[in-house]
C-alpha cells in the first residue's frame, strides 16, 4: 500500500502548510506539462487530496481508507495554486458530494451485509435553462493575475443568478428516484464511508458532472459485544462452583460463529479478568484475519451459612 507521506517526502507528523508547501514543490516538478511524468503527478495529487483535507486524513491516519480513491481532478488541485495553463478544453467540473450517515448494526459489520436502498433525487432539465449573461452559465466569475509562468486564479460566486449558473433553474427541476444495492464489506469500521458514483448533487450547468452520494458508516451498539478495532469484548455469567472446578461453555459469537470450552483450562476463574480466545474477533477489513476476543467471566456467589464457610475454609487449608 502507498505511504501518501512519503508521496509527499514527508512525516506522519508533518503541519497542513508543510503538506501544502510540499505539495507546491512537487507538483512544479512533476507536472507533465513540464516534462514531468503522468503516474507520478497523480500519485503527488493523490496524496495531497487526502492530505490536505482534514476528515480524509484522519481517516487515512486511522487505517480506514488505503487512500487510493481520489474523487477530484488532478489539474485542479495544481489550478488551485498556479491556475490553469494553456487555452484548450478544460475538463468538467463536478458538482458538490452529498454526505449521509447510514446506520448498520455490529452483526452487519461482523458479517458484510448487501442493502438495497431507494433514493430520491432533485435533477435538472439542461436543455431548458436560461444560462446567466454575466457568468455564462459558470456561476463564479475568474479573476485571473498573471505571475510569470504561472496564472493565479481567483473566483468569486456570481451574484446575478446566486452561483446557480441560471436564472430560471426551479422551472426545470424534476424528481429522479434509484435504487441503490450499498455493499458493505465484512470488518467495516465506525466512520469508513462508502460511496456511490453519480448520485449527489445533480448539474445544474452542462459543464458539471454529478457529484456522488457517500454514506458515513455508524455502527449501533450492541448488547452482548462491545468493539476495540478489531477485538470483540464480551461478558459470561458463570456460578462459584464451576468457577473453582471448571464447566464446559458454548460461546455463540454474532450467531456466525461458537467456541466451546471448558472453564478448568483456566485453573481458576477470577472475576473481572479478561481471557483471550485468538482470532475469533471482528474480522480484519480486506483480509481472511481476524481480531481476538476477550471473554469476562462475572462470578456468581452464594449466599453461604457459617458452618458452609468453616467447611470451605478448612478445604483451603488442605
Amino acid at each position: 500500500m502507498t505511504n501518501l507521506y512519503q508521496v509527499l517526502g514527508l512525516e506522519k507528523s508533518a503541519s497542513a502548510d508543510d503538506i501544502k508547501r510540499a505539495y507546491k514543490k512537487l507538483a512544479v516538478q512533476n507536472h507533465p506539462d513540464k516534462g514531468g511524468d503522468e503516474k507520478k503527478f497523480q500519485e503527488i495529487s493523490n496524496a495531497y487530496d487526502v492530505l490536505s483535507d482534514p476528515k480524509k486524513k484522519q481517516e487515512y491516519d486511522s487505517g480506514g481508507s488505503n487512500g487510493n480513491r481520489f474523487n477530484g481532478n488532478h489539474d485542479d488541485i495544481f489550478a488551485h495554486f498556479f491556475g490553469r495553463r494553456g487555452g484548450g478544453p478544460q475538463p468538467p467540473q463536478k458538482c458538490n458530494d452529498i454526505l449521509k450517515p447510514y446506520k448498520i448494526t455490529l452483526r452487519d459489520a461482523f458479517t458484510g451485509v448487501k442493502k438495497t436502498l431507494k433514493i430520491k433525487l432533485k435533477a435538472f432539465n439542461l436543455d431548458k435553462l436560461k444560462s446567466c449573461d454575466d457568468c455564462n452559465g459558470m456561476g463564479r466569475i475568474k479573476n485571473i493575475r498573471n505571475m510569470g509562468v504561472f496564472q493565479q486564479v481567483f473566483e468569486m460566486q456570481c451574484n446575478s443568478c446566486s452561483g446557480t449558473g441560471s436564472k430560471n433553474l426551479e422551472e426545470s427541476a424534476y424528481e429522479i428516484e434509484k435504487t441503490l444495492e450499498l455493499n458493505i464489506p465484512r470488518g467495516i469500521h465506525n466512520n469508513n464511508k462508502i460511496c456511490i458514483d453519480g448520485c449527489g448533487e445533480q448539474p445544474k450547468v452542462k459543464n458539471k458532472k454529478p457529484g456522488n452520494l457517500v454514506f458515513n458508516i455508524e455502527i449501533m451498539n450492541n448488547d452482548a459485544f462491545t468493539r476495540d478495532k478489531d477485538d470483540l469484548h464480551s461478558s459470561i455469567k458463570i456460578d462459584f462452583i464451576s468457577s473453582l472446578c471448571g464447566a464446559n461453555i458454548q460461546f455463540n459469537i454474532m450467531d456466525e460463529d461458537k467456541i466451546t470450552f471448558n472453564t478448568s483450562q483456566f485453573n481458576i476463574v477470577h472475576p473481572n479478568k479478561k481471557y483471550e480466545f485468538k482470532e475469533k474477533g471482528m474480522p480484519i477489513q480486506g483480509t481472511n484475519k481476524r481480531g481476538n476476543l476477550y471473554i469476562q467471566f462475572d462470578v456468581e456467589y452464594p449466599t453461604l451459612t457459617e458452618e458452609q464457610k468453616k467447611g470451605i475454609k478448612e478445604i483451603l487449608k488442605k
